[in-house]
């Protein structure tokens, strides 16, 4: 074991198709003397994994606990050092996904051959297969579906509950949670309906509020959200007099204000809804659930989409510190980045809490998966408290990137220092 160096075996684990950290990355695991492969992935839909029915490729996964059912192998067949596997204390949170399925989603998303709702529901679940097992997971989507009103409020498809063992994304299959996921958000597809945004996060929040644990909502959506029949707005945030729609007489355009209630079909409802969609989100965020927002590309006027959805994600505490605050997804690769940082920033911490004390700190190693880390300070692991360590520099880089399936606390054995 003394030969051993920090990570080794986990470049065994690493899979094609993880993007959240690109070239960075890359330079960190080289550093380490790890090979990692990495190349342009497909989105096709629906997500899946080898041994699923669908088809397609391995994706990997994150993993920071351990839970009776989905215990470590044992400490000889693993090639881990000590007898005394530690249990990682668990903090599941819930990662709920408010997807729209309004008409303009179903035109195809950039790079792909597939609809931006197809994209979207590809790419979450692409994500729950690597992170799912780490956290509780929910859906919405919006409009409601089988509903003539295509005003009427989203409604949840897919009730939150604990993802599938993390030995399913150790084997690259779906477990049957993700699959009946992804078979859920598959029966729904983009219709001629508009965009309720405001009245869908109103009418989850109670809903939202009921679940235990921490709670976030990723918002994905391509469009300013109306469907208000009380907002009222001059032409310039009128959806119709931004698109030069067509009304009974003319153009939405120059003088006339098609959401004034004198254009028919027209009206109020067609109003870029940012009052009360902003307070939807805020009352969300006095609840303690942080809103996460997607952007899709719309064919509005992109500085009204970008400024509504810049002010969403700052109201809903998760404005990014650079480019723009809400997570912009003009391809497929860029909503699948979108998603995973997401994910893993809610899913996975450095800070490793025990469900006990180790009998001896000097006697304590950490595993990636098969491979150690080092227990120094800078890039491997340090003791925090009685209960608590920290991972560090490159070892937290790592595990946040999505190529450790698993975090091994044991003791027993001398702590590996180089």
């Amino acid at each position: 074991m003394a030969s051993q160096r920090l990570l080794s075996g986990v470049a065994g684990q690493s899979r094609q198709g993880r993007g959240l950290m690109g070239a960075a990355l890359l330079g960190v695991l080289t550093t380490w003397g790890l090979v990692v492969s990495c190349g342009q992935e497909e989105h096709p839909p629906p997500a899946a994994r080898p041994g699923s029915d669908a088809g397609g490729d391995g994706d990997g996964g994150l993993r920071l606990d351990a839970t009776a059912d989905t215990a470590p192998p044992p400490p000889d067949a693993a090639g881990l050092c000590g007898n005394d596997i530690l249990p990682l204390k668990l903090e599941r949170p819930n990662l709920y996904f408010v997807l729209d399925r309004s008409g303009s989603m179903e035109a195809r998303l950039t790079g792909s051959g597939y609809s931006k709702y197809v994209n979207a529901r590809s790419a979450i679940g692409d994500v729950l297969a690597t992170i799912g097992h780490r956290v509780a997971y929910g859906a919405a989507v919006f409009p409601r579906f089988a509903s003539r009103d295509a005003c009427d409020p989203g409604d949840e498809v897919f009730a939150t509950r604990a993802g599938d063992s993390v030995t399913y994304a150790v084997a690259g299959t779906l477990g049957p949670t993700l699959q009946s996921f992804n078979e859920l958000l598959a029966q729904y597809s983009p219709n001629q309906g508009m965009t309720p945004t405001s009245r869908t996060l109103s009418a989850l929040l109670p809903k939202l509020k009921a679940l235990s644990g921490k709670t976030s909502v990723v918002l994905a959506t391509d469009g300013a959200p109306n469907c208000n029949p009380d907002a009222a707005c001059d032409a310039s945030l009128c959806e119709a007099n931004v698109a030069g729609a067509n009304w009974d007489k003319g153009i939405c355009a120059g003088i006339v204000n098609c959401c004034d209630g004198l254009h028919p079909p027209y009206g109020p409802k067609y109003c870029i809804d940012s009052d009360a969609t902003l307070a939807a989100v805020a009352a969300l965020a006095e609840a303690n659930i942080k809103t996460y927002v997607i952007g899709l590309p719309n064919d509005g006027d992109p500085r009204v989409f970008s400024r509504l959805l810049s002010s969403l994600a700052t109201v809903g505490g998760t404005a990014r510190a650079s480019g723009t605050p809400y997570y912009s997804a003009k391809d497929s690769d860029s909503l699948s980045s979108a998603l995973r940082e997401i994910a893993a920033g809610v899913a996975i911490s450095c800070t490793v809490a025990l469900t006990k004390a180790p009998p001896d700190w000097s006697k304590v190693n950490v595993y990636f998966d098969n491979g150690v880390v080092l227990g120094e300070p800078k890039d491997g692991w340090a003791k925090v408290n009685a209960n608590t360590l920290e991972l560090r520099g490159k070892s937290c880089e790592l595990l946040k990137s999505g190529d450790v399936f698993q975090v091994q606390v044991v003791a027993g054995c001398t702590t590996i220092l180089k």
